[in-house]
């Protein structure tokens, strides 16, 4: 089968395509779908907002990348068995998306306004409204009840090539690890590090996290 993945987000360098530099979780589960397909024998194009010149091609993993603005003349000459918009839902406002399956992949929660209008204007042109969990789909389902008919809701998926073996880690039971951006919780975390410090002296706190598009100026 033919896929064709649209994002509308970070910016996809050399080095993050190559898994040299970090990537958030909702671009990583869409590149690891992607690679995941291609290695069952399909056919698989990322188009990307966000992508320099020496990134556009081929990579290592098979999947073929692209900038956005190449996906409406490719689309003219290819029927694709599958889109899938990840956040994107303006790619089915601004292309007559011609494919046997459209699928709208969410990740956000839906926010009452001109998001859910935006949403709401193409959903006639989606097959699919997929989302990360049930309760993600409870509430865009209770501000939409029309997007019912289309729902689905996906399970979290783990690349077990991806996890070291656990025979090989030693494990520190008084390390804790803040895996998100820092907007995250980390605020309250570090305001109650002090008390925890006293009960627990030995106590150690790692931030592990990923550049995002919300990060002006890095981190």
């Amino acid at each position: 089968m033919t896929w064709a993945f649209a994002i509308d987000s970070v910016e996809f360098t050399r080095a993050v395509i190559a898994g040299e530099t970090s990537l958030g979780g909702s671009e990583s589960a869409c590149v690891g779908l992607a690679r995941a397909l291609v290695t069952r024998g399909h056919k698989v194009h990322i188009f990307t907002t966000k992508i320099p010149d020496d990134a556009v091609g081929l990579d290592h993993a098979g999947v073929v990348w692209h900038p956005i603005d190449d996906f409406a003349p490719m689309n003219t000459i290819i029927e694709w068995d599958v889109v899938c918009a990840l956040r994107a839902f303006n790619l089915f406002s601004t292309h007559q998306v011609k494919a046997r399956l459209r699928l709208l992949w969410n990740q956000d929660l839906l926010v009452p306004g001109e998001m859910a209008a935006g949403v709401m204007a193409v959903g006639w042109a989606v097959d699919l409204s997929a989302y990360v969990s049930q309760y993600h789909r409870d509430q865009w389902e209770d501000l939409q009840p029309e997007l019912k008919a289309i729902g689905w809701a996906s399970r979290n998926g783990i690349d077990l090539s991806q996890v070291p073996d656990p025979s090989t880690i030693t494990k520190d039971p008084l390390r804790i690890i803040h895996i998100s951006r820092p907007e995250r919780g980390l605020r309250p975390l570090l305001h109650l590090w002090p008390k925890l410090r006293e009960r627990v002296p030995h106590a150690t706190l790692h931030l592990c996290r990923y550049s995002s598009m919300y990060d002006e100026t890095g981190w």
